[in-house]
């Protein structure tokens, strides 16, 4: 049997892309997986989620990323991009069932779901979309922190192009300070911003209602 978990990282945060990452397994490899307590990204170290990386994709039958830019998380509803980015990596590696975590209220998940089954092709999979299932699957653990060391990764060049710009996630003064004094300096922000956002408004200015160029 084809076990495939998906997973993101980025969704919250108005610097860098959203990476979302499929994880492929047989029945073996399930059982490895949990042998390594695979789960949620966020409860490991940098150095663990790079050593983690490595043993996922030597037990991965298939494992596929996509990166999703700035520029196209603010041209579309989030939700929708994570559909379509969800439904073509099943479509793609067409797995027996598919795993996966559901960004909605607890209320949306099953219209989550039933929408996505419409979006997918040339699979019958069986799909099992669940709130916080990186944590209840080792399979979409894996996919998490596929996903979370691809972005890390991204972002850490990111750094060494732009500077410090902290965690990139609007919460971080750091973040909050870079993504200000940039704009007061250039009157514009970088593209690795997501200009269109309302977080990013209310940090340069609560006030500002007009799009960011």
């Amino acid at each position: 049997m084809k076990i495939l978990g998906i997973d993101e990282a980025g969704r919250g945060c108005v610097i860098g892309p959203l990476v979302i990452a499929g994880v492929m397994v047989d029945e073996k490899g399930m059982e490895l997986l949990g042998e390594l307590g695979v789960l949620d990204s966020k409860r490991f170290t940098s150095k663990e989620r790079e050593e983690m990386f490595s043993k996922i994709n030597s037990i991965a039958l298939k494992v596929k990323v996509c990166v999703i830019q700035p520029c196209e998380i603010d041209e579309a509803n989030l939700n929708y991009i994570e559909l379509r980015v969800t439904s073509s990596i099943i479509s793609e590696l067409r797995p027996d069932v598919a795993y996966f975590d559901v960004p909605t209220h607890p209320r949306g998940v099953r219209n989550y779901c039933r929408y996505l089954s419409h979006l997918i092709s040339n699979t019958t999979a069986k799909l099992v979309g669940e709130n916080e299932a990186d944590v209840k699957y080792p399979v979409v653990g894996a996919a998490s922190i596929v996903a979370k060391v691809e972005r890390d990764r991204i972002i850490d060049d990111l750094q060494r192009r732009y500077g410090d710009f902290g965690s990139g996630y609007p919460s971080d003064e750091k973040t909050r300070r870079f993504i200000r004094e940039w704009y007061e300096r250039r009157g514009t922000l970088p593209e690795m911003v997501r200009r269109k956002w309302k977080a990013v408004r209310d940090i340069i200015n609560p006030q500002l209602n007009l799009p960011i160029p």
